[in-house]
């Protein structure tokens, strides 16, 4: 995966972070200009299309700082009034700068194999203690090891996409190799199916977004799972404010 100068400058700050005890403060993202507020002046913004409201707390994080210097957790809460079943993949979100730079949600477990099937690449322990909230919503198969509490989608085929897992999952071994925490896998969002009337909230984490990437776009697809169709794009502008800026 080929990474811009920008990020690659962005690489080298996070480099130089994981070895010294400073950075103690990371980038804020606030809702940028147009952007709709759960509260007038806060932190939380929120948009629809195809009746599917999405949420976004870019300021929920209250994990290590180090961790949010390596990726940008940001929580997101889907509430799926479409009338259809729709399909959670991290392919779905994205940050977006003006100039097209693409921060990628990044798969918080190895997963491999082929598109009719993926399983993990190695034995995680189970999910016992969920630190995200779900209602109608089914795992996808390949992540049904990982929760065994929640029942798995089984009415329509739910493909793996193991380009999207090779080009981003090894992004956690360029920052920090312990990552990610099991504190940060209990509380990330898995793949799968929010049911019509389902609601999903929990952690996507991306790729790290810096400063000199302001504004940025957060983005996510509404994709029916049963046609594939994407029925909507979700989108709220966010400014990003260097540590310690006003």
């Amino acid at each position: 995966m080929l990474v811009s100068l920008r990020g690659a400058r962005w690489l080298a700050t996070l480099a130089a972070c994981a070895l010294i005890a400073g950075c103690a403060s990371r980038p804020q993202l606030v809702p940028g200009p147009g952007a709709e507020t759960v509260t007038p002046g806060g932190t939380i913004a929120k948009a629809s299309a195809a009746d599917v409201t999405v949420t976004v707390d870019p300021d929920a994080w209250r994990g290590g700082v180090s961790i949010a210097h390596a990726v940008t957790p940001m929580h997101v809460r889907i509430e799926n009034n479409s009338g259809e079943k729709l399909a959670i993949r991290y392919r779905h979100f994205a940050m977006l700068a003006e100039d097209g730079e693409r921060f990628a949600a990044l798969p918080p477990y190895e997963i491999r194999g082929t598109v009719a099937g993926g399983a993990p690449a190695r034995r995680y322990p189970p999910v016992d203690r969920l630190g995200f909230t779900y209602e109608r919503f089914y795992v996808a198969p390949f992540y049904h090891f990982m929760y065994p509490g929640i029942a798995v989608y089984h009415a329509h085929p739910f493909f793996f996409d193991p380009f999207y897992y090779d080009g981003y999952y090894p992004h956690w071994s360029r920052v920090r190799t312990e990552l990610p925490t099991p504190e940060m896998l209990r509380v990330a969002l898995p793949e799968g199916v929010l049911d019509e009337g389902g609601v999903l909230a929990g952690f996507l984490y991306f790729e790290p977004v810096n400063p000199e990437a302001s504004p940025v776009t957060f983005r996510a697809e509404i994709v029916d799972i049963v046609s594939g169709e994407t029925m909507g794009t979700v989108t709220i502008p966010f400014v990003v404010r260097a540590a310690g800026e006003d």
